[in-house]
């Protein structure tokens, strides 16, 4: 009986350190904190979706050419996507771009390597805003409205090496990425006007 106390002890402690928790980071990373409060107000059209790893809360690190993985206690403060329109809002503010247009932006690459760069990659299409509907709105044989005209579909990929260490680095990197994405967008798209 004292044996298997004994044993029962031993048991114990090698489970309790086997199970020790991993230190768990409340930290959450924003990318909003400087955005002009208009850009929660803005009247802009903007559409916004992630690549589907980018959905997943945390931040993404791209291990090898055809690996990625979400940091599970690295997380943003709130959906990357909605922090991530703000920010597109915010330039096309800057750059007082039109309000006439719809724009669809997808983000192919928002993630850090294992190397330390931070990778963005964007996507814009940019259509004429939709004419109210009318009894005399043109339709499709199949009853469908018809899209508007797409007047820009274009790619911008913006990569740079990181200056520091940690998550907070490449979080930093990644925003200067993006807003640098969106700059060339937004003087891409005065060149329409002219």
């Amino acid at each position: 009986m004292r044996h298997s106390k004994l044993a029962l002890v031993l048991c114990a402690l090698a489970l309790g350190g086997c199970m020790s928790a991993a230190e768990v980071n409340f930290e959450r990373y924003t990318l909003t904190q400087d955005v002009r409060p208009e850009a929660y107000l803005h009247d802009y059209a903007v559409k916004l979706s992630l690549a589907p790893i980018l959905n997943q809360g945390g931040v993404v690190l791209q291990t090898s050419d055809v690996t990625l993985r979400p940091a599970k206690n690295f997380r943003y403060s709130t959906s990357l996507s909605d922090e991530l329109s703000l920010l597109v809002s915010d330039e096309l503010i800057a750059a007082q771009a039109p309000k006439n247009l719809s724009y669809e932006v997808y983000v192919a690459k928002f993630q850090g390597t294992a190397d330390g760069q931070a990778l963005v990659t964007v996507a814009f299409k940019v259509r004429k805003q939709p004419k109210p509907i009318t009894a005399f709105t043109p339709v499709t044989k199949q009853g469908e409205m018809p899209l508007p005209l797409v007047v820009m579909s274009k790619s911008y990929e913006h990569n740079s090496t990181l200056s520091a260490d940690g998550y907070g680095a490449l979080v930093q990197a990644l925003k200067v990425n993006f807003r640098a994405a969106v700059q060339a967008f937004a003087q891409d798209l005065k060149q329409l006007d002219d």
